[in-house]
């Protein structure tokens, strides 16, 4: 029996882990010489073979509808954070920002800023030649108000730079930034990434919570064979108000899905949130348009969630 080359070390030959073709050649020359150890390697091969039988099943299964809520309502980093921390801006100031500052420090650092020995040098000359103490005490008014006078004018001047600065970094012809269209698009492919794994992943009746969003749903049907289609109920709230949709959301060639029907209203936030009469109107006329439509039974469903809604799955 060859002691030399313990469980270990085969373990990592059939892993293809060793480190030099030495140890490969090592291990091969011994095994041709050796009956004990290669009955060894074979049961470390029958070994693995069993743990990948025993857990083949547990890998087969969907994910667990509530481990899929948890990560999809895990809160996402700020987008301000992530973007500071990708891309960081190593450029020096421009002349403009040296200029706003120097600006900044000078006018309004009058009263108590950098500025104020610099002022209260010019006091003390004056008073040395006679009119300081005129000036200060006895002066006219305007002579008083003009620190907070100029204070004024600097503000309006920072103001009017802020606004050439922002408008010199956005360029010309730049527009005010518009809301991003809502995933419902007919005949338009996906692209909401929490839709996409709801379809994926959640059978049926299943709530998602994202917030105060949530996502519901309602059923699946065969289109044609290999073909799925899932009806879906979201309620989004935005700015005030709820967003209300019914949607039809089918499988494309690729293994993407596409937006076959789609409803939205919007209500008062805090009204009572359900599909509407005209809704579900406009959705029955398109199962009406679609012909015979057969909901999956849960079973059904659960067979087509296994198989990753990659064709016809066998009925149970």
């Amino acid at each position: 029996m060859n002691t030399a080359i313990d469980d270990s070390t085969l373990l990592a030959y059939l892993d293809g882990q060793l480190e030099a073709d030495a140890d490969y050649l090592r291990v091969e020359q011994a095994l041709e010489q050796d009956a004990a150890l290669r009955q060894r390697l074979q049961a470390l091969v029958g070994q693995g073979e069993a743990i990948r039988s025993a857990f083949q099943a547990k890998l087969q299964e969907p994910v667990p509808p509530h481990l899929v809520a948890a990560i999809m309502s895990a809160p996402w980093p700020p987008l301000a954070q992530t973007a500071q921390r990708t891309a960081p801006d190593p450029s020096p100031p421009s002349p403009w920002r040296r200029l706003l500052r120097h600006w900044a420090g000078a006018w309004l650092g009058r009263r108590g800023g950098p500025m104020a020995g610099g002022a209260g040098g010019v006091g003390a000359a004056g008073g040395a030649g006679g009119a300081g103490g005129a000036g200060g005490a006895g002066g006219p008014a305007g002579a008083g108000a003009a620190p907070w006078l100029w204070q004024g004018v600097a503000l309006a001047s920072l103001a009017g730079l802020a606004l050439l600065l922002l408008l010199g970094r956005a360029g010309p012809g730049v527009q005010a930034p518009t809301m991003q269209p809502h995933w419902a698009q007919v005949q338009a492919p996906l692209q909401d990434e929490r839709v996409r794994v709801a379809l994926q992943a959640l059978p049926s009746g299943q709530v998602l919570r994202i917030g105060a969003d949530t996502l519901e749903l309602m059923g699946s049907f065969e289109r044609a064979p290999g073909q799925h289609c899932r009806e879906l109920q979201e309620s989004r709230a935005v700015a005030g108000a709820v967003t209300q949709t019914l949607a039809v959301l089918c499988q494309t060639p690729d293994s993407g899905w596409a937006v076959a029907f789609a409803a939205s209203e919007t209500l008062p936030e805090g009204s009572f949130v359900t599909a509407s009469g005209a809704q579900q109107a406009a959705l029955q006329d398109f199962y009406d348009r679609l012909g015979a439509v057969e909901f999956l039974d849960a079973a059904d469903e659960q067979a087509r969630l296994a198989a990753g809604w990659q064709g016809p799955a066998p009925r149970p």
